[in-house]
C-alpha cells in the first residue's frame, strides 16, 4: 500500500507558513495561493507558484538587451526577447568567424 503525504496546508489567501510552523525541510502547501513553501534552516522559501502575476516580477528581475545576457548568468533573471536574440546572434557570429 502506498503512503500518504500530507503536508500542512491552508486555503486562506496570503498566508504564508513562519519558521515556527514548519520544521526544517518540511513543505507547506497555501491552496488558495497555489503555493508551495518550504522551510530552508531559518527562512521559509517559495518554491512553487501556480500562476504569476506582474506583480509578484520585479523590473530587477528582467535583463534586457543593454545588459546582456552573458553579464547576468544566474537562476534569478529572467531574459527580455531582445537580450536573448542579441545573445543568439552575437554567439553565431563569434562560432562563424571562429570557424572560418
Amino acid at each position: 500500500m502506498a503512503a500518504v503525504i500530507k503536508p500542512k496546508r491552508s486555503g486562506t489567501a496570503s498566508s504564508v507558513p513562519t519558521t515556527s510552523n514548519l520544521a526544517d525541510g518540511e513543505l507547506a502547501i497555501n491552496s488558495a495561493d497555489k503555493k508551495i513553501y518550504i522551510r530552508s534552516g531559518t527562512s521559509i522559501i517559495t518554491v512553487a507558484v501556480g500562476e504569476v502575476t506582474t506583480s509578484e516580477i520585479s523590473s530587477s528581475t528582467l535583463v534586457v538587451e543593454s545588459e546582456g545576457i552573458s553579464s547576468n548568468d544566474n537562476d534569478s533573471t529572467i531574459p527580455t526577447s531582445a537580450a536573448t536574440k542579441d545573445f543568439v546572434d552575437s554567439t553565431v557570429s563569434a562560432m562563424a568567424i571562429a570557424l572560418g
